[in-house]
């Protein structure tokens, strides 16, 4: 199964969203749930993980990872090239390096580097940015380049989006 999270930020909250996916060219959804979750730490750029992990590992709660799923978040695993966590990376650690984590982020950090691809999808000009671990990050690119949808976001990655949203209100 393919997992894909996203958050949304509303008045003292994040609303959490995750669908789950059996091929990454789906377009069924196998999979949802959601949570809501009270903000706990301020907004520091780099630091997501603070505000979105709980939600996740809480999702997680409920789901029977196997050694051949995978997750992909809407954020960076790492956050430059020596390593620095992002959100996908703290995951990765929580789930004891045992799930592929692949991130999936609309805009560029300023510090990514070589731990990164940028994706051009459909007649998208500006790129995605794909960081992962636990697969190798030409793969994870392959991957989200076989997503569903002609445009820049993929239509699974949107509806997850779309879902933490429209529940958020």
């Amino acid at each position: 199964m393919i997992y894909l999270f996203d958050s949304y930020y509303t008045e003292g909250f994040v609303t959490t969203a995750c669908i789950g996916i059996t091929e990454w060219r789906s377009e069924d959804i196998e999979f949802e749930k959601m949570n809501f979750s009270e903000i706990t730490s301020k907004y520091v750029s780099g630091q997501f993980y603070k505000r979105e992990l709980p939600g996740i590992l809480e999702l997680l709660d409920d789901v029977k990872l196997k050694s051949d799923d995978y997750i992909v978040l809407d954020g960076y695993v790492y956050l430059d090239d020596i390593g620095t966590r992002g959100l996908g990376g703290y995951l990765f650690e929580e789930l004891e390096n045992s799930i592929p984590i692949i991130g999936v982020a609309k805009n560029r950090y300023k510090s990514i580097g070589d731990k990164c691809i940028e994706l051009l999808r459909g007649e998208s000009k500006k790129p995605l940015y794909v960081t992962s671990a636990g697969i190798e990050i030409e793969k994870s690119s392959e991957y989200i380049l076989l997503m569903s949808g002609e445009f820049r976001i993929p239509k699974m990655f949107k509806l997850v989006d779309t879902i933490s949203r429209e529940k958020a209100k």
